[in-house]
Formats: C-alpha cells, sequence, structure tokens
C-alpha cells in the first residue's frame, strides 16, 4: 500500500512498483490507510509521514497510525518504509 496526498508522487511510485509487477493499493491519508490495511494483508507500506492529516500537533499523527496498524495480525509479515519527500 502506497499511502501519500500528493498525486504526483502517489502516480509515480504506483507505476514504478507495477512495473516490478507488484499490485498496489493507493490511500490518499492516514484515515483511508487504516481502513485499507483493516481489510487487506500487504507485504509493503510506503508511508509518507508530512501529509497535512498526519502532521505533528493533528489527531492523527503517523505515530497513531503505526501503533495502530501494529497492533494487529496484519502487520507481522508486513514491511514499512517511512518517508518525507516535498513534490515542488
Amino acid at each position: 500500500m502506497l499511502v501519500d496526498d500528493e498525486p504526483n508522487i502517489r502516480e509515480f511510485v504506483r507505476r514504478s512498483l507495477e512495473k516490478h509487477a507488484f499490485k498496489v493499493k493507493l490511500a490518499t491519508n492516514g484515515w483511508e490507510a487504516l481502513v485499507e490495511f483493516e481489510q487487506t494483508i500487504f507485504v509493503l507500506v510506503i508511508l509518507d509521514i508530512m501529509m497535512p492529516q498526519m502532521n505533528p500537533g493533528k489527531i492523527f499523527t503517523h505515530e497513531t497510525l503505526l501503533r495502530r496498524v501494529w497492533g494487529t495480525d496484519h502487520s507481522r509479515d508486513c514491511e514499512f518504509i517511512l518517508g518525507d519527500c516535498d513534490a515542488k
């Protein structure tokens, strides 16, 4: 799963992963990611940690998402890549 609020980054990473035969689910924010994660078992989650709904000081941060996700059986065999990229 790819979690990023920037459409250009989502599209670039999605295409890159699909070229290597990955099936990619997209989420535009942490709430969508949590719903997807509860419904699907993933082997890889790429998470933008600086999305508007996930910035420090907000109710839903990347730490909140990871705590909720790591508390599930779905996280047992899943790798996480956390990053921050400015698309400008």
